[in-house]
């Protein structure tokens, strides 16, 4: 199916209901679109309020990585116009692996201390698994930082394909890493673009945790909760640099594309933490294509999503 035809339903639906006036009310910390490629498409540049760029890497063989543009061509991006690019991983050797060490590229955007001391957090984006990648498959690495990090775990359920994460958080009270594995989504398992979110709140007593989940034509839901007394992320003393698509070692690649990979956060209360309302905005207006491939009429729109009802969640 084309991206213009899988999005119809979604911006459809978006024309009638308009994005809420709160979609750029949060502090927006980093944002990468990777779509204005730098330096022969060795960078991609952040417009958030941070502005360090993402430094893209492919490494094939040793000793050294090699800078390469890891950039996707025209149109690979979740909304499918021609202007709209994203991260390609797509030459990983594999998807992550938790016994076997693979080979594939990364994004690395250098410490700068605005993930410190964060009292709330959103970490946000979307990815699509290669074509090629086996349907079960374990570690993927979606990102990873010093504070806390994110890897990918796919099995096949009967005829389901179900994914669950892997979120690993590490902040000032906790007595070590704290590793959460969520619930297995069939969201999750989609294989064209899946939108993701993990939220901390600090200042709550209870569900100060939560893990959100949508596609291009599927709302963002809530599919798991968790309960962390953690306070606030520490200080880092030496590298803590965060990384988009791989560990530092190179060898733990997530196989496939990401894009508009954002994170919000505040030191001072809990307005870094996004309602689903606001990441439903957030994946609309990522996932609207251009006006002239929106076909579908309101009512029929309207329609088909009541008459899809497809989101299962099931516990590991």
């Amino acid at each position: 199916m084309k991206p213009y035809q899988k999005l119809a339903l979604a911006a459809s639906i978006s024309a009638l209901l308009p994005l809420p006036s709160t979609l750029h009310a949060q502090t927006m910390l980093y944002e990468y679109n990777f779509n204005a490629p730098k330096i022969n498409g060795w960078y991609a540049p952040s417009t958030g309020s941070v502005g360090t760029d993402a430094q893209l890497y492919q490494r094939f063989g040793t000793p050294a990585a090699t800078r390469q543009n890891l950039h996707g061509a025209p149109g690979s991006g979740v909304s499918g116009r021609p202007d709209d690019l994203a991260f390609d991983n797509t030459e990983s050797t594999q998807m992550g692996g938790s016994s076997s060490v693979g080979e594939g590229g990364l994004a690395l955007i250098t410490d700068s201390g605005a993930l410190d001391s964060l009292t709330s957090f959103t970490v946000q984006g979307w990815y699509k698994v290669a074509p090629d990648v086996p349907v079960t498959h374990s570690g993927g690495r979606i990102f990873v930082n010093n504070y806390f990090s994110l890897m990918s775990n796919r099995r096949l359920n009967n005829t389901d394909i179900e994914t669950r994460f892997t979120f690993t958080l590490n902040t000032s009270t906790l007595e070590g890493t704290q590793t959460i594995n969520t619930d297995y989504s069939t969201l999750l398992g989609e294989d064209d673009w899946v939108f993701f979110a993990i939220t901390y709140d600090s200042t709550l007593s209870t569900n100060n945790l939560s893990f959100y989940a949508g596609t291009t034509d599927d709302a963002v839901v809530l599919f798991h909760q968790e309960t962390l007394d953690g306070g606030a992320t520490g200080t880092v003393s030496g590298p803590g640099s965060l990384l988009l698509g791989n560990n530092s070692a190179y060898s733990r690649p997530f196989d496939g594309w990401m894009d508009n990979f954002r994170i919000f956060g505040s030191t001072t209360d809990g307005a870094g933490a996004l309602s689903v309302e606001q990441l439903e905005a957030y994946r609309y207006a990522d996932a609207i294509p251009e006006p002239g491939a929106v076909g579908l009429t309101i009512l029929g729109a309207l329609g088909a999503l009541a008459a899809r009802g497809r989101y299962r969640s099931r516990t590991a």
